[in-house]
């Protein structure tokens, strides 16, 4: 791999995942002026916030067998503050290391998305539509601020929530945030 391509990252946000050396990694690259972008999970966060509000973490299960969080209104504020905090924890650690680190949150989040508006899932046996459900569908990413971020020399760090216009923040899936993001760019 050159060292000045591209490298798109994505670390879990699951119990037991400690971002410090996925940190301590991407600090080399940027060091070495090789641009990266990290995005993050916030499920255990998630999880941790929810419990501490005394209320269980829901997911759904579709027909198919995949599973995803659950994110009705509630869950959504939850959700967010989850993906907040872990984006800021990683953009610490990644300056702690000497990297300068953009979190991409709130009205910076550079994925755009449209609400699921149905979701198939298995419940109790019986297959159900849940319409109350804010997560979302990536549908394009803000090249321009992340060119920008990547060209001043800094490394955009990404939450799993992308922006829609008619709904706010939803929660997307990391993994296809990865994804997108590696494909645009």
């Amino acid at each position: 791999m050159q060292e000045n391509s591209l490298t798109v990252v994505k670390v879990g946000g699951g119990a037991g995942i400690d971002p410090s050396g996925v940190c301590t990694d991407v600090a080399a690259w940027a060091t070495r002026g090789r641009p990266v972008v990290l995005i993050h999970g916030a499920s255990h966060r998630a999880n941790i916030l929810t419990e501490a509000r005394g209320l269980e973490p829901r997911f759904l299960t579709s027909p198919s067998g995949h599973s995803s969080r659950y994110t009705d209104s509630q869950a959504r504020e939850i959700f967010v503050q989850a993906a907040q905090e872990a984006n800021k924890e990683i953009v610490v650690l990644l300056r702690g290391l000497g990297t300068v680190a953009v979190g991409l949150t709130g009205d910076r989040v550079p994925l755009r998305a449209v609400r699921k508006q149905a979701l198939r899932a298995v419940v109790d046996g019986r297959t159900v539509v849940v319409r109350d459900d804010y997560s979302g569908k990536i549908t394009g990413i803000d090249k321009g601020s992340l060119r920008s971020i990547l060209a001043a020399g800094q490394v955009p760090v990404i939450p799993p929530l992308a922006r829609s216009t008619s709904d706010g923040l939803l929660n997307v899936d990391g993994d296809r945030a990865a994804a997108s993001v590696a494909a645009a760019l």
